[in-house]
């Protein structure tokens, strides 16, 4: 019997996703953390169905608490120790991580109880359809135990994601603006503290902060054509509100998606 193992049940229609931990403890403990990963430990003697409905029992607890963390987390904020069911934010949704031992090392986007590898790099061809929920990152690794490599492993997946799928946004956001005669910008991608994205016009450069892929699909797609907007009013007047108002009516809405930095 695996002493640590990911699973889930079902719960009008939602899926409960849940570490699994086999302990010598008395009673059946749960524990839920801020980032929203949900954890179980039992006796090995305890059986999968009564652990089953432990959970199930106590589901709608579940589900309300992760929304209340949900609502005061910081999506930038990564996995710790980088141990199964901890958590990493990809588009909005709560991730689980589980770390698998095998002689070939890998890394994989998988839907939990099942099969059918979605490999991170194909995200950037979905569009506002994407829907994770159900899904683990699965990184397998000679030595489980090795941080290092497991943060390593992580971000560079991380990094090939962004760069697609920020570049398919791009092309997205580019087609929707050739109305105004818009040239095809350099996509820049880093790190920033006080922007979401930023553009030279003159340049022809748009930057896109790579913590937006911690966020909802909808909320990059409105800070890449806010930036577009940009090469048709430079500033943030009347007249540049009303370029992106006729863009994308519900600008309003996926602002609110993001933290209020600075666009």
């Amino acid at each position: 019997m695996k002493t640590e193992e990911l699973r889930s049940v079902f719960y009008k229609g939602q899926k409960i996703t849940y570490v699994l931990r086999r302990k010598k403890v008395k009673n059946v403990n749960l524990r839920i953390s801020r980032d929203g990963s949900v954890s179980v430990s039992a006796s090995p003697r305890v059986s999968i169905s009564f652990i089953e409905s432990f959970v199930e029992e106590r589901a709608a607890f579940i589900l309300k608490t992760q929304e209340e963390f949900a609502r005061k987390a910081d999506f930038s904020v990564g996995p710790d120790q980088y141990e199964t069911g901890e958590i990493l934010r990809i588009l909005g949704y709560a991730v689980p991580l589980e770390i698998l031992e095998g002689s070939r090392e890998s890394i994989d986007l998988m839907p939990i109880g099942g099969s059918g590898d979605l490999q991170g790099r194909s995200l950037a061809h979905l569009e506002n359809t994407v829907d994770l929920q159900g899904y683990h990152l699965v990184l397998t690794l000679r030595n489980p135990a090795h941080l290092q490599k497991k943060r390593h492993m992580v971000d560079e997946w991380m990094k090939g994601l962004v760069s697609g799928l920020f570049l398919r946004l791009m092309e997205k956001g580019y087609r929707a603006y050739t109305c105004y005669g818009v040239p095809f910008p350099e996509l820049r991608i880093k790190t920033m503290t006080s922007r979401w994205g930023s553009c030279q016009p003159r340049r022809k450069v748009i930057t896109l902060n790579n913590q937006l892929i911690h966020y909802p699909l909808a909320a990059i797609e409105y800070v890449v054509w806010h930036e577009y907007a940009h090469f048709i009013e430079a500033n943030h007047s009347k007249a540049f509100y009303a370029v992106l108002e006729k863009q994308m009516p519900d600008w309003r809405d996926r602002k609110a998606l993001l933290n209020p930095l600075k666009e």
